[in-house]
């Protein structure tokens, strides 16, 4: 709900400010990250913050994975600690695609 909430506010900004129909194809973006055990959901939302300040990416779901991962050779378990975050890359104020080349490189 939150994301399609995103993506239409975006699509209206869009249109009002180019008086263009909506163009971009692909703006959801996901990013998996490594974490600690000891990581909160406090310090992804500020990961979270970080990637809206600096790029225009807005965050709309985080999922800690605490669940995941493998025995080693001699039966330990060994848990992949990471997190999903879900991003829709729609400028809040314009509607355009902040996930372009000109703005994003390698």
């Amino acid at each position: 709900k939150i994301k399609n909430q995103i993506i239409e506010e975006a699509k209206e900004a869009y249109t009002k400010n180019t008086k263009q129909k909506f163009q971009a194809k692909s703006y959801e973006w996901s990013a998996v990250c490594n974490i600690k055990p000891e990581t909160t959901m406090v310090d992804l939302e500020r990961l979270a913050e970080h990637f809206e300040q600096k790029y225009g990416f807005q965050c709309y779901q985080i999922a800690i994975h605490r669940d995941e991962g493998h025995l080693d050779d001699d039966g330990n378990k060994v848990i992949n600690h990471h997190a999903h975050l879900e991003f829709v890359t729609l400028d809040k104020e314009t509607g355009k695609n902040m996930y372009r080349r000109e703005i994003i490189s390698p």
